[in-house]
Parts: C-alpha cells; sequence; structure tokens
C-alpha cells in the first residue's frame, strides 16, 4: 500500500490482570484503510486488546497509537472522540432499547449544544436532535438495517440486533472502526447480509477496520491481511491462508497441524 497512513499501532503491548497476562507483548500495525482480522481461540487476548485500545482496560506496558495519537493519558471518551467506534460481542446489553435509542447512542459526541441548551429545548439543542436523528436513519439504512426502528433490540431477530449495533458505530462518522465478532451467533444467511454491511462500510466510507471473528470462511472473505494471538502473544500476521499452511498457527486456530 506504499505511502499509506497508520491507522493503529500496536507495539510490545501488555495488558496484566494481576500475574494473568491478558496481553503479552502483542505487537502489530494497521495501515491505510484496510481490514485487519484478528483471529484466535477463547481467552487469546483479542477482546482484551480491543479494550485497551478504547480505554476501557489500561495497559501495563508498551504502546499504542490510534489514528496518530497516543492514547496512555486518554480517557474512553475521548477516544471516541477521535473517531474510533466499536461494536461488541453481544448486544444483549441494547436488549430495552429501540434500534433509533441504540443509534443515537453513537452520535452523543456530535453534537454542539450545552447540556443547558438541551435542558430549555433551545433551538440549537433541538437542531442537534433532528441533525443526530436523521445520521442514524441514514446509518440504519446504510448497513441494510430492516426492521422497524421503534422496535427494542430484544424483540428483534439476532441478525437485525447486530445490524443496528453496526448502525450505532456508522452513526458516529467513525475514522477506525473495531468490530467484535460482529457475526457471532448468526446463521449463514445473517453471516451474509452482515459481511456485506462490513464490506460496504470499509469501501464507500473509507474506514479501516479491526475485526475479531471465529469463522474462518468469514475472515478470508472479509480481511485483507490477518493477526492470529495465542495466549495474549500474536504468532502470526500476513495473509490468512499464509497464516494458516504454518504447523504452529494451524495448532493454535485446529488443535492440529495443516493436512498435507
Amino acid at each position: 500500500m506504499g505511502t499509506e497512513t497508520t491507522a493503529l499501532v500496536i507495539d510490545d503491548v501488555e495488558v496484566a490482570f494481576g500475574a494473568v497476562k491478558a496481553v503479552n507483548g502483542a505487537s502489530f500495525r494497521l495501515r491505510g484503510t484496510e481490514i485487519l482480522g484478528l483471529l484466535g481461540q477463547n481467552g487469546a487476548g483479542k477482546t482484551t486488546l480491543l479494550n485497551a485500545v478504547s480505554r476501557s482496560v489500561r495497559h501495563t506496558r508498551g504502546h499504542i497509537e490510534v489514528l496518530g495519537r497516543d492514547v496512555e493519558q486518554l480517557k474512553p471518551y475521548e477516544v471516541t472522540r477521535l473517531g474510533v467506534s466499536r461494536t461488541f460481542q453481544s448486544v444483549a446489553v441494547f436488549g430495552q432499547l429501540d434500534a433509533m435509542q441504540v443509534g443515537l447512542l453513537g452520535t452523543d459526541f456530535l453534537g454542539k449544544a450545552t447540556v443547558v441548551e438541551h435542558a430549555l429545548r433551545l433551538p440549537r439543542a433541538r437542531r442537534d436532535e433532528r441533525e443526530a436523528t436523521e445520521r442514524v436513519r441514514e446509518a440504519l439504512d446504510f448497513v441494510g438495517f430492516r426492521a422497524p426502528v421503534d422496535r427494542r433490540l430484544g424483540e428483534l431477530s439476532y441478525g437485525q440486533a447486530k445490524l443496528a449495533d453496526l448502525a450505532r458505530a456508522v452513526s458516529g462518522r467513525p475514522r477506525l472502526m473495531l468490530l467484535d465478532e460482529p457475526a457471532a451467533g448468526l446463521n449463514l444467511g445473517e453471516r451474509g447480509v452482515i459481511a456485506e454491511a462490513i464490506e460496504k462500510v470499509h469501501s464507500e466510507l473509507d474506514v479501516p477496520v479491526v475485526v475479531i471473528e471465529h469463522d474462518i470462511e468469514l475472515m478470508r472473505r472479509l480481511c485483507h491481511r490477518t493477526v492470529v494471538m495465542d495466549s495474549g502473544r500474536v504468532i502470526g500476521d500476513g495473509p490468512l491462508d499464509e497464516l494458516l499452511a504454518r504447523p504452529e498457527v494451524s495448532a493454535s486456530l485446529l488443535g492440529r497441524a495443516p493436512a498435507a
């Protein structure tokens, strides 16, 4: 990719919880606007690493740089304001909210009105609300959400609920997206829909993406490059099929050496 920018730098990062090192010296870079896969068994440290990037946990060693900024002294909301959008493994936390309410969570930091202006329903606050609502409607349509926007996520199919969460991330005008198992719990058809939505986000919005998944076929479809983690360490970085041909990577992911 030549002289492209570096959206994310992970350099010798450690995240320790007491004596347990959930991430242990991980290093890699997200270049340009590629889709980078994070692959590994449960407990490999993938989600913990994304949590460190978004500052919901603190790294205990190393360097994390997001969109040219060192995150060491940043609070989670400041990372969000840089343009980092995040989805989560489970959407159950949003179960009592409807799709519009979930989407609006992704736009909170974009408005210009003060708390007092919102409390008094002053013109700038009302304008912020109109713009945020329109932005969420556009994001829901963009990712292919097809259910009523006033339906609670807990009442939707899991595939539509996952799309609503993706729309929340899109509505925040992302410059970097972190997707944690976006296809988890989905059937084959729903996986295809979420894959198309991610590809559309990447291609039409020109946003770099980090995606965690266990579905190797989905990762093969989506990702330009894959980082494989095992016990908190990076054990492979490159094209997925080349990594799967390495005995140590195949053994980590599949529990066996690759077939001849």
